[in-house]
């Protein structure tokens, strides 16, 4: 079954609108959002439809308001990326792809109490580039970055995926590691090392 409404059609059914009509004789008063309709030319319109019931003489009316919100919805998907994009670059170490200072607080704090409240290990690393200072001042800064890049890379494919890698700053970098004992901790730690030893870079 379909409803036209001013050159639209609702695609519905006889018990969504029986539903519809009971809603209205019971709060004179009903409001959909997001409803798919199809226009003459076969696009999905999203609209908003409010209903509502009211006197004329001794008979009941029941008005219909129909808005198209398609352009709202658009601005809303938008932003909601936007949001997100923002709050991903908020979070995140430009220069390495890790996690920042300030998000690794956030989340330290917030593993403390969790693992404290549930009588859960906790484990932290932290790292930094052995003589990372004198390559800097040899080689420069750009050489420096690609160094602090190449680090980043080699956490990010060396934690677990509920681990949390971040740049804490400068060449130093922290770990976090949700429920891992004392034992894994030291065990990752060493094994980042191993790899680190084996990372090559030329200038």
């Amino acid at each position: 079954m379909k409803l036209f409404v001013g050159g639209l059609a609702w695609a519905t059914t006889a018990e969504t609108l029986k539903e519809a009509f009971e809603a209205l004789q019971k709060s004179e008063y009903i409001r959909y959002e997001d409803l798919p309709l199809k226009a003459k030319d076969g696009r999905l319109v999203e609209v908003e439809c409010v209903s509502n019931v009211y006197l004329v003489g001794k008979e009941k009316v029941i008005q219909c308001n129909i808005r198209d919100i398609t352009e709202r919805k658009k601005v809303q998907v938008e932003l909601l990326k936007n949001q997100a994009l923002l709050r991903e670059l908020s979070t995140r170490d430009y220069l390495t792809g890790l996690f920042n200072r300030r998000y690794m607080e956030e989340t330290l704090d917030r593993e403390i109490l969790r693992s404290a409240r549930n009588g859960l290990s906790l484990g932290v690393i932290m790292l930094d580039v052995d003589d990372f200072k004198g390559f800097n001042d040899v080689h420069g800064h750009a050489a420096g970055d690609a160094i602090l890049r190449g680090v980043g890379s080699l956490l990010l494919s060396h934690v677990r995926r509920e681990d949390i890698p971040c740049r804490y700053g400068g060449d130093e970098f922290v770990i976090v590691l949700p429920d891992a004992s004392q034992t894994v901790t030291f065990e990752r730690a060493a094994f980042i090392c191993e790899n680190a030893r084996q990372f090559h870079f030329t200038i």
